[in-house]
């Protein structure tokens, strides 16, 4: 099902936070095991994808 984000994205923008970027920290997170290297390689690629 579609989920309506933009409330979420709002709520975020306050704070000058996207979703992407919670991601991408989520990613990191999961995979923490690895260099930091690969962790910024997979934040970097969360963070390519903006929603406006």
């Amino acid at each position: 099902s579609i989920v309506n984000v933009n409330p979420i994205n709002q709520a975020l923008a306050e704070h000058k936070i996207k979703l992407s970027k919670i991601g991408a920290d989520y990613t990191c997170r999961i995979y923490s095991g690895r260099n930091d290297s690969y962790c910024q390689s997979l934040r970097e690629l969360a963070c390519r994808q903006v929603v406006s």
